[in-house]
């Protein structure tokens, strides 16, 4: 008899254990569905196809097609502009031992580790240490839809819904807007992903406010840090709060100790934390202003709550909206707003659905044009006045999808009424009717013989209604589902499973269309140009012109001043806008491009080759053309070309190191006005923003002087010089805190210069300067996590021997 029991048990436990293990399978197996053309074809979740299909010199080569490579997504540049390059050196400067606190090949230097979006500390980066850099990035996209289902999923089922109805929930979340639009960026979707299981934690906590909950949330906090969106992390510390406040009593004791747990995160993440707030708070963010357009959600824009592709898609190259595709996050799919009505009118009593309700209803509002978000903006509260209000929407779509699930979940346990169905659909119904009726609106234009041209003409409502043709089928779809839900309980089962597959089609082929699977071949392959520039001797720094886009030249390690990123140094911001001919009163914003060829601080920046395209008389693209408009310079000469791109150097570009025997003091806006004088020798005389402690004995006129770099790494810089004279060592690296320099083992103070750059004094003779980066940010980051990491230590360490005793 025992036997028998404990076979029985074993084989209930075996079939438990299925039970429960049997979702994590479906949810990986429709996440392999998506990603299949990563594991069944090999191409990667990359936008490849952006490089040598829409940039010089790559364009010149057809790369295995007959027109050249063809471009699905050009909006998603980022990703390979910016993301995945800095991501990839990051990782390659970890691989080879190295700290990776500094990049050099963006914007003359800027602080890595600091850069929030790469996210540094995200734990699946150990794929790095394995894997080629693309196949780790790659399989990390992949990992992103995964750990989004599968936190979905366990928080649903915290709120005691049927499996399939957490299922329904789960593949919602994971596949809407916010998270299909961001996921190839490799860093928004992974933020959104920890949203469910910060608010598992914190519910649970409430429930039960045990430490090892609260231990866990600090876990799921830090993570969510290191991971990489920091605007979305806030948001979702927002929706935590008003968890707190709607369903738990929020002045109550263990409302101050969820509190600390979270808090004891953010401490943990110290590390990430210090070095981010330090360039944050010294970049030119605090100075930029988005445009409303690409701010906020239009109203208009919210038809593509429930048509996504009305004002077209960029994959189709039809794109005729406000600012950009990128504002259709608020997509959930169809399936999901009628399912949420109904969950909001059958069980409005409940909770839960009062807490979706409102947080979707105040995500929706953050993200419009209101006076509110105006007011907020313009506190330009921690450099949100440059940030995109749409990213908010991600707890809109989170919202709708727990709302499916609650009423997938009512659905089947319960049996309702046609009267109550009419009362949550019909309304959608009149609600595509007036879409559709806007969308063959310009026939009428047409029929009275009007010519309508503009945002509203012809060619732009035809996209709307050939894109509407679509989301009203759906529509339609799930209303003839829920006609059929009443017949019968066995048919009621398959509608339920019918509305599963309904929400995987549309949401599926929302992501397949704007998604681009591409070919890893295509990511930063070598051309003639590319091989001539990497050959040149000496330390310089290039322009990719109207070829090579910014930041594309950092996978082949050249350096550029120009460059593009959303946080960077003021200092530099100011000075791109002095080269660009602008005042240092209004730096640069996140595009740092260069416009003024002929401007001296190009020459002073050691700028020394330029990529053009040469054109033919009408400014297009032509083999036997030349470089125009701000290439034709005296001082801009062809060295190479290679089909329509010419190599142009530039013979005043001065070096990256010189002696400065003489200087002069002078501040802000002076500084560029004397930099750009033609009377003031850039090559002889440096300018500093304050007297130096020490200085050349009277006014050198610069002697001889030898400078020997000996190593240029990204954290350090060792520079012999043997001087005739006293003078400043000047390099025209950036100036940024953090930076420490010895002479022959002594330290030295490094002096801002020429308003962007670093100088040392050095005395007459031959000396041995040392250029080191170690930032105090970084330290003290580094103490404050381990701080929390003691914290957590002794809250393990006291559970553990008050069980133990207890025991």
């Amino acid at each position: 008899m025992r036997r028998a029991a404990k076979l029985n048990i074993s084989l209930f436990s075996r079939v438990k254990s299925s039970k429960n293990l049997l979702p994590v399978i479906i949810l990986a197996y429709l996440v392999f569905i998506f990603f299949w053309k990563f594991f069944l074809k090999n191409l990667v979740p990359v936008p490849t196809d952006i490089t040598v299909g829409m940039y010089f010199p790559w364009l010149d080569y057809k790369w295995g097609f007959e027109a050249g490579v063809p471009v699905k997504n050009s909006i998603l540049s980022d990703v390979v502009s910016v993301l995945y390059p800095i991501k990839s050196l990051a990782m390659d400067m970890l691989k080879n031992g190295k700290a990776p606190l500094w990049n050099p090949y963006m914007f003359g230097g800027y602080p890595l580790l600091a850069n929030f979006q790469i996210g540094i500390f995200n734990p699946t980066n150990i794929l790095y240490f394995f894997l080629p850099n693309l196949t780790a990035w790659s399989l990390q996209v992949v990992m992103q839809s995964f750990l989004a289902a599968i936190f979905t999923f366990l928080f649903l089922r915290h709120l005691k819904l049927n499996r399939f109805a957490c299922l329904l929930g789960a593949v919602t979340y994971t596949f809407s807007g916010s998270n299909i639009i961001w996921l190839e960026w490799n860093a928004h979707t992974w933020t959104a992903a920890f949203l469910p299981i910060l608010l598992f934690l914190t519910d649970k906590y409430f429930q039960q406010p045990q430490k090892q909950w609260g231990l866990l949330l600090t876990l799921a906090v830090t993570c969510q840090i290191f991971v990489g969106y920091p605007q979305m992390a806030m948001y979702s510390y927002g929706a935590m709060f008003l968890l707190v406040v709607l369903r738990h009593k929020i002045w109550q004791k263990a409302t101050i100790f969820w509190l600390g747990f979270v808090a004891l995160g953010v401490i943990l993440a110290g590390i990430q934390l210090l070095p981010a707030a330090e360039l944050l708070s010294t970049s030119q963010r605090q100075h930029e202003v988005l445009e409303k357009d690409t701010a906020n959600l239009s109203w208009m824009g919210l038809i593509s709550l429930w048509a996504p592709d009305y004002f077209g898609n960029h994959s189709t190259l039809n794109f005729w909206g406000i600012g950009n595709y990128t504002n259709n996050v608020g997509y959930t799919g169809i399936v999901a707003i009628i399912f949420s009505s109904i969950a909001i009118w059958w069980r409005r009593k409940e909770i839960w659905a009062k807490y979706f309700l409102v947080l979707a209803v105040v995500s929706l509002l953050f993200s419009l044009p209101t006076p509110f978000i105006d007011l907020f903006r313009q506190l330009k509260f921690i450099g949100f006045a440059a940030a995109s209000a749409t990213r908010i929407l991600f707890l809109f779509n989170f919202s709708l999808a727990c709302l499916s699930a609650m009423a997938m979940d009512y659905l089947i346990y319960k049996k309702p009424e046609w009267r109550w169905i009419r009362a949550t659909y019909l309304p959608v119904i009149v609600l595509s009717a007036f879409f559709v009726a806007s969308g063959i609106s310009y026939y009428f234009y047409r029929f009275s013989g009007e010519t309508v041209t503009g945002f509203w003409g012809p060619a732009n409502l035809r996209v709307g209604l050939r894109n509407l043709a679509w989301p009203f089928l759906i529509t339609l779809v799930s209303g003839g589902l829920l006609i059929l839900a009443n017949l019968s309980h066995r048919v009621k089962k398959m509608v339920l499973v019918g509305f599963f597959g309904l929400t995987a089609v549309e949401l599926f082929r929302f992501g397949w269309k704007y998604l681009p699977f591409s070919r890893a071949e295509f990511l930063f392959p070598s051309t003639p140009i590319i091989d001539y520039v990497k050959k040149q001797p000496g330390i310089f720094r290039v322009d990719g012109g109207d070829a090579i886009p910014m930041n594309m030249w950092l996978p082949y390690q050249m350096e550029s001043l120009a460059a593009y990123d959303a946080v960077y140094p003021v200092r530099t911001a100011k000075f791109i806008s002095a080269v660009n001919g602008g005042s240092i009163q209004n730096p640069q914003g996140r595009h740092g491009s260069l416009h003024r060829y002929d401007s001296r601080l190009l020459d002073l920046s050691n700028v020394c080759y330029f990529l053009a395209v040469k054109n033919d008389e009408q400014l297009r693209p032509d083999y036997d053309g030349s470089p125009v408009g701000k290439f034709q310079l005296k001082k801009l000469v062809p060295v190479f070309e290679d089909k329509r791109v010419v190599v142009l150097k530039n013979n005043d570009c001065l070096p990256r190191a010189w002696m400065a025997g003489d200087y002069e003091i002078k501040t802000g806006q002076e500084i560029i006005d004397r930099l750009v004088d033609p009377s003031f020798d850039l090559s002889k005389k440096v300018i500093l923003e304050s007297e130096p402690k020490v200085g050349p004995a009277g006014k050198q006129t610069g002697g001889k002087a030898t400078i020997t770099w000996r190593q240029n790494e990204a954290n350090q810089q060792l520079i012999e010089v043997d001087s005739a004279d006293d003078g400043f060592l000047v390099t025209s690296d950036s100036f940024y805190p953090g930076w420490a320099a010895d002479v022959d083992g002594q330290a030295t103070e490094i002096y801002p210069a020429d308003y962007n750059f670093r100088a040392i004094y050095l005395p007459a003779g031959k000396h041995l300067v040392h250029f080191n980066y170690q930032p105090v940010s970084v330290t003290m980051g580094m103490r404050l996590s381990l701080v929390g990491l003691i914290i957590c230590g002794g809250l393990l360490t006291y559970g553990y021997f008050k069980k133990h005793k207890s025991a």
